[in-house]
């Protein structure tokens, strides 16, 4: 099962803000901006026994650039959700496994260190059967 975020992105999208900080598995990115429409995650509508994952498709052309997922009800990024590339091959990559919480709402952000760019083509939540 997939849930899409409906006019995500119809072309790159650009951001120059922010800074990257290298940890020893993915970058750390200090300035996020929500992109696209919000998801309303509803449980009854997912089957209990699945592995939710965020999926977008990126690149960057200068830079790193990260995407993740934010919860907008909380005001606080999705656990396991963020996702850094270098690279300026557009590619869709999935997150480790994410918790999403009945009755949020949820959006697309994207960061990048000072001076970099990149696109995001679109995004979503994706669930796996376990």
């Amino acid at each position: 099962m997939r849930a899409h975020f409906p006019g995500t992105i119809n072309a790159a999208w650009r951001l120059a803000a922010g800074n990257v900080y290298a940890g020893n598995a993915l970058a750390t990115i200090k300035t996020w901006t929500s992109v696209g429409k919000l998801f309303l995650f509803t449980a009854a509508q997912w089957a209990s026994a699945i592995d939710m994952r965020m999926e977008a498709t990126f690149r960057a052309t200068t830079g790193e650039v990260g995407v993740r997922l934010f919860n907008e009800t909380d005001s606080v990024a999705v656990t396991n959700s963020e996702m850094v590339t270098s690279s300026s091959t557009l590619a869709r990559a999935r997150s480790s496994a994410i918790t999403l919480v009945d009755g949020k709402e949820y959006r697309i952000q994207v960061g990048v260190n000072t001076g970099a760019a990149g696109g995001l083509v679109g995004g979503s939540i994706v669930g796996l059967n376990t």
